[in-house]
């Protein structure tokens, strides 16, 4: 998607313009490493450990598109609520689960400094 596009959906009001804090990147990235420890538990069930795994993924799919994408805070999550449904937010949501499961597997991997927050403003 170009910033061309993006800025379109900022015009409409999918996207609304903010900035990432680092305060807000540091508790996603802790959120996300905490809910993968836990999904390392053998005493949980195979579906517990699933969910906290996803759920470490989406955390870190934030970080990351709030940090390197395009600094830009999605309304999906509302729009899901509102029953609202077309094309750009269904690929959106897509993406941002497709990249979830892909930045998971890294964290997973234990890439160091793959959510380094310290350059964040």
């Amino acid at each position: 998607m170009t910033s061309a596009n993006l800025q379109n959906l900022v015009r409409i009001g999918e996207l609304v313009e903010e900035p990432a804090r680092a305060d807000e990147l540091s508790g996603l990235k802790q959120s996300g490493l905490s809910r993968l420890a836990d999904a390392e538990r053998t005493d949980l069930s195979f579906e517990s450990r699933f969910d906290l795994a996803y759920n470490a993924a989406h955390a870190a799919s934030k970080a990351l598109s709030r940090l390197a994408l395009f600094e830009a805070v999605f309304v999906i999550p509302e729009m899901i609520r509102s029953g609202q449904e077309d094309p750009v937010s269904g690929l959106l949501l897509t993406g941002l689960v497709v990249l979830g499961f892909l930045v998971g597997w890294l964290i997973y991997k234990r890439r160091p400094g793959l959510l380094d927050v310290s350059g964040a403003r």
